[in-house]
């Protein structure tokens, strides 16, 4: 019988919250970056000049946030193994049966771990790739209307930082094309993680 989903209820939680509030503090370091020297003529290439310093403070960023995710992982995912493994022996006693030994799925669990540890990997590397190309086009955003007297570069900065926000830093693309943000793919993964792990059996 199945391991109900109730049992693994709210343990990747910890981990999209990390990566979420990850994607905050990229988001406020590209403003805080923008919203200096507005009024300067050479503005949107000082700008791009800047982009090695929003990379580097994005790499500490996610560098620290990969850091608690793995634990958080790892934790959930003994978790999720330790409960499958109480429910099954649960069922078996219910039936009458002896339910033995704990099984020994050690090297299944650590297996699992890893392969999440990859993932959460790919999702840093990603999130760097992304954060400079999102950074380049806000500030390129930001410098059309402005030169057209269109709107302001202030307004047009704020504009392009909140389109950012509403679609999310990309963390993942997958096989079909579609872009993930790092918070709802590194949810994903450890749910999909968590749910392999409380079907080993015990």
């Amino acid at each position: 019988m199945p391991v109900s989903r109730v049992t693994a209820e709210g343990l990747a939680d910890r981990v999209a919250e990390l990566y979420a509030q990850a994607e905050q503090r990229i988001l406020k370091i590209m403003s805080e970056h923008m919203a200096q020297g507005l009024e300067s003529p050479r503005w949107a290439e000082e700008k791009l000049a800047e982009l090695q310093m929003v990379r580097a403070k994005v790499r500490k960023l996610m560098r620290e946030t990969h850091g608690l995710a793995l634990t958080a992982t790892q934790e959930a995912l003994q978790t999720a193994y330790l409960r499958g493994m109480a429910t099954a022996e649960g069922e078996l006693i219910g039936l009458g049966l002896d339910a033995g030994a704990p099984g020994i799925a050690k090297d299944a669990v650590i297996n699992l771990a890893r392969a999440a540890e990859g993932r959460l990997q790919k999702v840093s590397l990603q999130v760097l790739r992304s954060t400079a190309d999102a950074y380049r086009d806000a500030v390129l955003r930001a410098s059309v209307g402005t030169l057209t007297g269109a709107t302001t570069r202030a307004a047009d900065a704020q504009f392009a930082l909140n389109q950012l926000a509403a679609q999310g830093i990309k963390g993942f693309t997958d096989k079909a094309g579609r872009q993930w943000s790092m918070a709802s793919y590194v949810d994903m993964a450890t749910r999909y993680a968590r749910h392999e792990i409380q079907r080993l059996d015990p």
